[in-house]
């Protein structure tokens, strides 16, 4: 056997392609399960829609060996706390306004009956909702992407703004575009969510799983959902973009929930500048076989991906010091000396020692 033939690398561009086929195939299968019910048949009916769609994000993860991306975990809490924190302290601002607006308006602040069922409901939504986007968008998508460009810090960055673009439009229609203050709404949305996104994938990077955002995603849903959709008997909408009299109002509204989401988005590209890189992801799986010896010379990496050594670099030789034969003055200690015994393909410019007088 060959010890010097090391294993070829696995391609990121493969990887990227199969993770967005299979991000395509969880997609049409959560769609062909949302036909089974609709947003007005009650929550129900939508728990087991994104329950089922939560279990798909965690085994679309499986194949390409993304396995090791779904086991819980609590590495990376603290990186979660300090990217993702503020956003809580953001979503109890907008809860604590719209219980304001409610008695504003003289409605009654009371829950409806049967509000219990509700909040267990949505919380079950929720969870569907955060393991199946956080599986497709940030499992997926984006471990396919760092795959491919995760050698370095400004790959890694380019990877998480594609995957998080790709999550914002997820959001809107073409027809939230119809209109120009539509289509503003639309941009506003996507930026909105964008960031979010990239928060998420900082999260992921420094934890190596989807657990804690996957959670975190579902709790920052659910905690915006409740007031609304479990406390109050208003169905659950995905309408993020507004026409008529409430078009400017929704325009300011994303304008300022963008500038309140900046600090994570923020706090996110700092965490991610002091990882070490590089990062590839769930799916680069490459070691060499315990029976493989790597040469020790460095490695040439061909045009299809495999590796050879190199030739041995040559070192100069080193010559023994030239002892001083009988009669050569030595100088004294201060007198620099011209340096001998090593080769060099420069000569080397001799030097006058001064002649000393005797003592």
């Amino acid at each position: 056997m060959n010890t010097n033939v090391v294993p070829k690398k696995p391609r990121g561009t493969l990887i990227l392609i199969v993770s967005i086929l299979l991000f395509v195939l969880q997609d049409i299968l959560v769609a062909v399960f949302s036909l089974f019910c609709g947003e007005d048949s009650g929550l129900a009916p939508l728990a087991v829609v994104y329950g089922l769609a939560g279990i798909l994000g965690l085994l679309f993860m499986l194949p390409r060996g993304g396995g090791s991306y779904i086991k819980p975990t609590l590495r990376g809490s603290g990186a979660l706390w300090k990217v993702c924190g503020w956003l809580l302290l953001v979503d109890g601002g907008l809860i604590a306004f719209e219980f304001v607006e409610r008695a504003t308006a003289g409605e009654n602040l009371a829950p409806v009956p049967g509000w219990e069922l509700r909040i267990a409901l949505l919380a079950i939504i929720c969870l569907g909702i955060g393991f199946s986007e956080e599986g497709m968008f940030r499992g997926l998508i984006n471990n396919g992407l760092q795959a491919r460009m995760g050698t370095s810090f400004p790959g890694a960055v380019g990877a998480a703004v594609i995957s998080s673009i790709v999550f914002g439009f997820a959001h809107v229609t073409l027809e939230d575009f119809a209109e120009p203050i539509m289509a503003a709404q639309a941009v506003l949305k996507i930026i909105q969510t964008g960031i979010f996104g990239f928060a998420m994938v900082a999260v992921m990077m420094e934890s190596e799983s989807i657990w804690p955002i996957a959670l975190f995603h579902a709790f920052d849903d659910f905690i915006l959902m409740v007031p609304e959709n479990g406390l109050y008997d208003v169905s659950l909408t995905t309408d993020y973009v507004a026409s008529g009299d409430e078009a400017v109002a929704t325009l300011i509204y994303y304008i300022f929930i963008i500038i309140l989401y900046l600090p994570s988005g923020i706090a996110a590209y700092k965490l991610m500048k002091r990882m070490e890189y590089p990062k590839r992801g769930a799916f680069w799986h490459w070691e060499p076989p315990a029976d493989v010896t790597l040469p020790s010379a460095p490695l040439t990496v061909l045009a299809d991906g495999a590796a050879q050594p190199s030739a041995t670099p040559e070192y100069p030789a080193v010559e023994q010091p030239v002892q001083p034969s009988a009669g050569t003055p030595v100088p004294p200690v201060g007198v620099p000396v011209p340096p001998q015994g090593l080769a060099s393909s420069q000569p080397q410019q001799a030097r006058d020692i001064p002649n000393l007088p005797e003592v």
